[in-house]
Parts: C-alpha cells; structure tokens; sequence
C-alpha cells in the first residue's frame, strides 16, 4: 500500500514540475531567448523578428533613419530578416557588458515605387545596422545604407519563378487527383473530369487568394474551396444531380488546395 502512495506522490510531483517547467518556458520572450546565443538570423514570419522590431520601434529615437525602419521593415515585405551577433566589451561602468549587433535587411514592396514614375525601374531598400543594449532597453548606435535594385530584372525572375511553381503545383495535384479517382470510381472518365478540373481550380485559386488577395494560406484554400463547391454544387443541382460528382468533386478540391498550401509553405521558406 505504502508503495503505491509512493508511486502516486511521485507520479504528482512529476506532473507538476511539467507544468511549472512549461509555464517558465512559455513566460520566456523570443528576446530572453535570443539572449542566450551569440549568433543567428531570423526571417520576417518568425516571432523573433516581430519582438526585434516592435523593440527597435519602442526604443529608437525619431529622425529620418527611424522614419524609413518604420516603413521598410514594419511591413515585412518579401524577404525582410534580420542577423544578430553578440559582442562582449569593458568599460569602467561594465567591466562585462554585452551588446548585440542587428542586421535589418528591409526591401519596400514593388507596388509602393510603381506609383511615382521616377522611381518605376529601380526597387529601394535599406540595410539597417543597429548596436543595442536589451539589459537596459536602449539602442546605442543605428545607421542605415540604401540599396537599389532593378525592378524590371526582379519582376521578370519574379514572374517567371512564380509561373514555373504554380506550374508544378497544378500539375502535381491534378496527375495525385487522377490517381486517386480512378481507384474510387473506376472506368469512370466523368468523374475524373470532375475531379482534375476541381483540383486545378482551388490550387489556382488558393494561390491567386493568397498572393493577390494577402489573406492567410488556410483563409485562401478555404475562399478557394467554397468557391469550386458552390460553382459545382449548382451546376449539379442545374444539371444531373449526380451527388458522386459532387464527391469528386470535393476529393479534387481538397488535394488541389493541400498541394497548393505546401507549395505556399515551400515558397515562404526557401523562395
């Protein structure tokens, strides 16, 4: 008997550090993180950065410099990040005070320079290099270097790398559709028909929801599904009234709209 209390108290106080360990964790900013380690990078979708510039914003002083970090990497356009390293130096007031030294590397959004003529084939940027103390929340030195780059040379590799991905990415997901309908329905074409021309409309749509429309990955891919389901659910109701159309339907839909979600998620980690 005595062994099972034993078993049970340990088995609670097992539970409790868990949990305490998991509140201290979760209390632990991105910053306190960052703190810890003496090197890194962080892109623009990540908390790090958030945290990064929501400090730089509270703490810089107003000027020009703080006007165009406000501008250029507030709004994370692109492929907007930042690289920090850590360095270690004396003085008499901190015989071993540590400060970090943050690369911002912000490019404004093409769209913005399109709408001033004189700035239609060049694309601006700022590389913004900060020295800061987060012991005691201040920023000791910020500097700034504009970079240019060429707008119509980055719209035509924009362009062509985005053709080539969609490109794959319908086709991936209509050959998976194919494969997949015919197992369910076999010898029947009119299915497969439902079923391809479903999958490439929600990956198309997905894609032109998120790029165009800047909404989320999953609120794209929803907006795209409801959008081919009701398109199909009238032309059914309109029609044959067949509900295994509908089926393929939305199999279609579904596999078009996944593939086009990881093909987002390859784009905003590798591209």
């Amino acid at each position: 008997m005595r062994t099972k209390k034993n078993a049970f108290f340990c088995f609670v106080a097992l539970v409790l550090f868990s949990f305490l360990s998991t509140i201290a964790s979760a209390s632990e900013g991105s910053i306190d993180r960052l703190l810890k380690s003496s090197l890194g990078t962080a892109s623009k979708e990540s908390e790090v950065y958030d945290d990064l510039t929501h400090f730089m914003i509270a703490n810089i002083q107003e000027n020009q410099i703080s006007n165009n970090f406000k501008n250029y990497c507030q709004d994370r356009d692109f492929q907007d990040s930042v690289d920090w390293s850590q360095i270690e130096s004396s003085t008499t007031d901190s015989p071993e005070a540590k400060f970090h030294v943050l690369t911002f590397n912000c490019l404004e959004d093409y769209e913005v320079s399109l709408q001033d003529e004189a700035s239609q084939r060049e694309k601006n940027g700022y590389i913004f290099l900060a020295t800061v103390d987060f012991k005691n929340q201040k920023i000791l030195n910020l500097s700034s270097t504009k970079v240019q780059l060429d707008q119509q040379e980055f719209m035509k590799s924009h362009t062509i790398l985005f053709v080539v991905k969609e490109s794959v990415t319908i086709g991936l997901s209509v050959a998976t559709t194919a494969a997949v309908i015919s197992k369910m329905f076999p010898g029947e074409k009119d299915k497969q028909l439902h079923g391809r021309y479903m999958s490439a409309l929600t990956a198309g749509l997905t894609s032109l929801a998120y790029h165009f429309l800047k909404l989320p990955p999953k609120k794209s891919f929803l907006l795209a599904l409801g959008l081919t389901m009701t398109a199909g659910a009238i032309r059914e109701i309109t029609g044959n009234k067949d509900m295994r159309d509908m089926k393929a339907n939305l199999v279609g839909g579904l596999i078009g709209g996944v593939f086009s979600l990881g093909s987002i998620k390859i784009e905003k980690n590798f591209l």
